[in-house]
Formats: C-alpha cells, structure tokens, sequence
C-alpha cells in the first residue's frame, strides 16, 4: 500500500516566483483536498467521478491561469502544438 500524503497540506507559495508559479500553486493546492476527499468513497465508480470534478475544476483554473499570464496564442486558446 502507497503512503499518502494529507489532503489538506498546502504547497508553501514563495514571493520569488513568478505571478503565474504562484497562481498554479494556488490553483492546485485548491484541487488537492477535494479531491483527496473525493477518492475515499467506497465505491470505486463514485470514488473516480468524485475525484475527477475538482480535478477539472482544477484544470480549468489553471487554464485561466494560462490565458492571463501566457504569451503563447495556441496555448492561450488551448490549442497548443507540443
């Protein structure tokens, strides 16, 4: 069995970063511990889909986050080539 870590831990935000490091970081530690909560049910399908919403949730913050600070139009417009 994997160790976990807690829920509810926040990933500590240094002012020396860039704005947009520290937008994600924010944005991610906002998904972590629904998400953590969400993968507990007992049932495996409702465990997925109740992970799965703030994960997108998270996703489409990020995706703001992108289309405030990015430079890239393709990225911007969530059509980037990789």
């Amino acid at each position: 069995m994997m160790a976990a870590s807690s829920p509810d831990a926040a990933t500590p935000v240094s002012k020396d970063v860039p704005d947009f490091t520290q937008a994600n970081i924010l944005a991610m530690d906002a998904m972590h511990a629904p998400m953590a909560r969400g993968i507990m049910a007992d049932d495996p399908d409702v465990a997925f889909v109740r992970g799965m919403i703030p994960h997108h949730q998270g996703a489409i913050a990020m995706a703001r986050v992108v289309q405030q600070h990015g430079v890239n139009g393709g990225a911007k417009s969530g059509h980037a080539a990789g």
